[in-house]
């Protein structure tokens, strides 16, 4: 009893070998503190009955048996054989740049190659779970279901076309996931946890934000799994559906100050010094630097993209040999020839998917360094010399008026701004960022210069 309190206050006392005592007191509102010394003094006077096993906790899939690795792929497969009894070029292609996401060796590469050529060659789903199951390093499988069940919907999504959020509606009709919901043991919570995950990462590839706004899509995302306790570690085992390895994103989320989803520590500090805000805020280079983590991501995309696609030659001059091979032996010949050209075709098709993939992130790069939203009496002035005035209308007819909520307003005002075309094509991103460059948009000297001329009327 704690007098000075003048209450009754539950405690265990533990008292070791070596007559060390501890006191647990004030553990939670509602704990159970009978059932917890039932439950210890169990373990630690019957040792026979409990078999002690060190476990770790976050192994990325990259990082796990290649048995594994292959399995995990080969359940993505099936899921898309059941679709529409086809991996087309869409789903090859997310196939692929999984593979590369999760270091998939050749061999094993080989294995999945040979998988996806014959529906015959299907496992049921309950073999490839229970090889997963069988090669886990301990203690992982809660987590490897929830990042299978990422890509899972995630290579489904990739042939739907949805632009927009992928929402439970997305995912009505994913009959592979919703017939087998009972073996990968995920609930609500964590389909909904996944789905948030899938757009933030979506939205970070296609939309153009800057790293603050990353940084806050990602902390939210957070703070709901851990609401839930779903370990957002989990869902990024095997990297990021934008195509960032396990080790990419956890690069990325370093660079955002968001260290700790594979035991990192420390938060990173942001771009920018406080004396040049001003300076910055005026020629627009505060834009530009507010992107640069944004852009750090974007180019480690790129690179595994690029990877995925050497892995694709290697691919396709394999089928090619073995397609020529068989050409010489008449064994069998029509029906091999058939698949071996089938999956030439959709490896072919996929490496088109990837190319465009890549020219979307390579553009998303440049346009960095482009103006987000123009400042048009900026651009008048910058362009007023008749060495420039041609770039005017070049850069002006790249940007489009949209309407915006002012949320520096009280009223919540509506107001026009000027934004980069959504259809701008690589190309022209290409020429905008030179033009920019040319006529010194982000430059102080040249921007001062042009206002100071503004000013006193030239």
């Amino acid at each position: 009893k704690d007098a000075a309190k003048n209450k009754i206050e539950t405690q265990v006392l533990i008292t070791s070998k070596e007559g060390k005592r501890i006191v647990l007191k004030s553990l939670l509102h509602s704990f159970n503190y009978h059932a917890f010394v039932d439950i210890f003094s169990k373990v630690v006077t019957d040792e026979t009955q409990f078999e002690f096993k060190d476990e770790q906790q976050l192994v990325p899939i990259e990082d796990m048996p290649e048995k594994l690795k292959t399995a995990y792929v080969q359940c993505i497969a099936n899921m898309a054989f059941a679709n529409d009894d086809i991996i087309d070029e869409k789903e090859l292609a997310e196939i692929f740049v999984l593979m590369s996401r999760i270091n998939l060796q050749p061999e094993s590469r080989s294995i999945i190659r040979s998988y996806m050529c014959n529906l015959d060659t299907l496992q049921p789903l309950e073999v490839l779970l229970s090889t997963i199951a069988e090669n886990e390093p301990g203690g992982q499988i809660k987590n490897i279901h929830i990042s299978l069940v990422k890509d899972l919907i995630n290579t489904y999504i990739s042939t739907t076309g949805i632009d927009g959020d992928i929402t439970d509606e997305s995912i009505k009709g994913f009959d592979f996931l919703n017939n087998n919901r009972h073996l990968f043991e995920v609930s609500n919570d964590d389909i909904n946890i996944i789905l948030s995950t899938i757009n933030t990462d979506r939205k970070i590839l296609n939309d153009e934000l800057s790293d603050d706004e990353i940084t806050t899509l990602l902390k939210d995302v957070s703070s709901k799994a851990a609401a839930v306790g779903v370990p957002i570690a989990a869902i990024y085992l095997s990297g990021s559906v934008m195509g960032l390895s396990a080790a990419g994103i956890t690069s990325g989320l370093s660079a955002l100050g968001l260290g700790g989803v594979f035991g990192l520590s420390g938060m990173v500090s942001g771009i920018g010094v406080a004396a040049h805000v001003g300076i910055r805020k005026l020629t627009g280079a505060d834009e530009i630097s507010k992107s640069k983590k944004r852009e750090l991501m974007l180019n480690m995309v790129i690179r595994l993209t690029q990877k995925t696609i050497a892995q694709l030659i290697e691919d396709i001059n394999y089928v090619t040999k073995e397609l020529n091979q068989t050409m010489s032996n008449q064994d069998g010949l029509n029906e091999k020839i058939r698949h071996l050209t089938l999956y030439l075709q959709q490896l072919t098709s996929s490496g088109h998917v990837l190319n465009e993939r890549n020219e979307n992130v390579q553009k998303n790069v440049t346009k960095i360094r482009c103006a987000q939203y123009l400042d048009e009496e900026k651009l008048r002035q910058l362009t007023s010399e008749p060495t420039k005035k041609e770039y005017f209308n070049f850069i002006r007819d790249k940007y489009e008026e949209v309407e915006m909520i002012n949320t520096k307003s009280e009223q919540k005002e509506t107001i026009i701004k000027l934004r980069v075309k959504k259809d701008i094509s690589q190309n022209d991103v290409e020429h905008l960022a030179a033009a920019f460059e040319a006529i010194g948009y982000f430059d102080a000297t040249s921007v001062i210069k042009n206002k100071v001329k503004g000013l006193f009327g030239g």
